[in-house]
């Protein structure tokens, strides 16, 4: 006697007990001692978000769920896949932490980038309950820009004759350039009555 995987899947989870009867050519039977166990055949279902954002620069990118008590792993066996290509920068707790290798996270501004060359980065994750059933997920994870004050590299005058000077009571700043770490702010050029002095501000 065989019973189908999809046999088993419609009985349902919960305590089963099987009774084998034999039953001879004149029509005698005998029935087995029963077997009972419990039955668990339904996959988890994760519940947490397939899209999270975390603020640049913070390792931990969040901690995911499902709908039973799990165990968590990084699919390394769908390496080489889009939905899969960024699995190399991250690391995932049996309890479920989501977390990246590097211990300062990613900076929204920085040159390295995602495998699809922006600040999404996939990975496919898979939860395992008590049972061995089986659930993977596709995750991508977003990394968004922190308000921060920017940090100024270099300002400097270019050429020689770059110098300020004055132009009807005005100055004029010829060729004045400056550097920044944060490429994505805009500066304003602040007059100030004290001691002359012309400031930077403004983000």
């Amino acid at each position: 006697m065989r019973v189908t995987a999809k046999e088993v899947q419609d009985l349902g989870d919960g305590p089963i007990s099987v009774t084998a009867v034999a039953i001879s050519e004149q029509n005698r039977s005998m029935a087995s001692t029963a077997l009972s166990f419990n039955l668990e055949a339904t996959a988890p279902r994760i519940t947490s978000n397939t899209t999270l954002s975390v603020v640049e620069n913070t390792q931990t990118i969040a901690t995911l769920t499902a709908n039973e008590s799990v165990t968590w792993a990084l699919d390394t066996h769908y390496e080489g896949v889009a939905a899969n290509a960024d699995a190399a920068l991250m690391t995932l707790s049996s309890a479920g932490v989501l977390s990246w290798q590097s211990g300062s996270g990613r900076d929204y501004e920085g040159a390295v980038k995602s495998a699809a060359g922006n600040n999404n980065y996939r990975v496919r994750v898979i939860a395992t309950d008590s049972a061995g059933n089986t659930t993977p997920q596709d995750l991508t994870v977003q990394v968004v820009d922190a308000s921060e004050a920017p940090s100024f590299v270099a300002a400097s005058f270019q050429g020689a004759s770059s110098t300020p000077t004055e132009v009807n009571k005005a100055v004029a700043l010829n060729d004045f350039q400056i550097a920044c770490s944060d490429l994505n702010k805009a500066f304003t050029l602040v007059g100030s009555a004290t001691n002359g002095r012309l400031n930077l501000g403004g983000y």
